[in-house]
């Protein structure tokens, strides 16, 4: 059994045990202006944020925020400074950073995490003076934190091929197949399948369920966007995902939080399938991603299911 393989087993038992779905965590507080407020902890100096405070004249734009975040990325040297910086910008806009698991409907659902700690997300004072500012601002700071993230860490492998401004339709199934010729070893391959999508169309009507589906391709990039990153249509109602040398952990996060966003969004399910790329390649991990994505379905779809070793080695070389 290779280490991929191990990996897999030991992920998929902390990931899927007791019906793993993608359902929401019990109700925590209300997460009101007050809370928002609570989370905050202003600091006394400018030791602990990202760059210096910003002393504009009022600005509910929230552009001077942005500029000054984006001078601090181009000079952050860790991973875990970006994610200073992108933190203390989410704050001087009117947010507050907190673990998914603890967050409400209202977070706005992208991981600002970059990959350290756990997941987190983003909560919203609506009473802030820059709190529209931070929703129309958050993607590209996140995307630019994670552009500054892999340049600290020189992961310059492959270009960036998922972007928040590339369009609509989700990749040809001919473009899946090259993304899937770009995978290497220690990258995580996810197949994303629409939960009875028939039962969507007759709800909906073909026109508006073909709009849905492409909905889910957008939620899939604007989830997925660390350097080398790929989301593409696989066949039927389905996508392959590959996430370029992402913990397999943080790659199950990601998956979730995307199905939690398409449930919110069409009262739909999505059933996911993860594998890690091992020595025996791409296909065979694409193939192992395929049998967790059938067991996920079969034991009630609305999960995300770790292949295991035995579908690794009964996967195709």
């Amino acid at each position: 059994m290779d280490a991929s393989a191990k990996n897999n087993d030991h992920v998929a038992g902390v990931l899927t045990r007791a019906s793993a779905t993608v359902g929401p965590a019990p109700s925590p507080p209300a997460q009101g202006p007050a809370f928002v407020a609570g989370q905050r902890t202003p600091p006394r100096d400018g030791t602990s944020r990202g760059y210096p405070a910003v002393r504009t004249p009022y600005d509910p734009t929230g552009a001077s925020v942005v500029l000054a975040a984006t001078r601090a990325l181009l000079t952050a040297t860790t991973r875990t400074e970006v994610a200073q910086v992108l933190h203390t910008a989410v704050q001087d806009l009117g947010g507050a950073v907190v673990p998914a698991r603890s967050a409400d409907a209202s977070a706005i659902p992208v991981d600002v995490s970059l990959g350290v700690g756990e997941p987190q997300v983003v909560i919203v004072d609506e009473m802030h003076p820059a709190s529209l500012g931070l929703s129309a601002h958050l993607p590209s700071l996140v995307e630019d934190a994670l552009t500054s993230a892999a340049r600290c860490e020189g992961d310059r492998r492959r270009p960036v091929r998922v972007t928040l401004d590339a369009p609509p339709r989700p990749a040809s199934r001919s473009a899946a197949a090259a993304g899937l010729g770009d995978v290497s070893t220690g990258d995580v391959v996810c197949l994303v399948d629409l939960d009875q999508f028939p039962l969507l169309v007759e709800a909906m009507g073909a026109q508006a369920a073909v709009a849905a589906f492409e909905r889910c391709g957008t939620l899939l990039r604007t989830h997925v966007r660390t350097p080398g990153d790929f989301v593409g249509r696989s066949h039927g109602q389905r996508f392959l995902v590959v996430l370029a040398g992402a913990p397999l952990d943080v790659a199950c996060d990601r998956m979730r939080q995307v199905a939690l966003a398409w449930m919110a969004e069409h009262q739909a399910s999505l059933s996911i399938g993860v594998a890690v790329c091992s020595e025996r390649g791409a296909a065979a991990a694409q193939d192992a991603a395929h049998r967790a994505l059938q067991r996920a379905k079969k034991h009630g779809r609305n999960r995300v299911a770790v292949a295991t070793s035995e579908d690794v080695a009964g996967s195709q070389d």
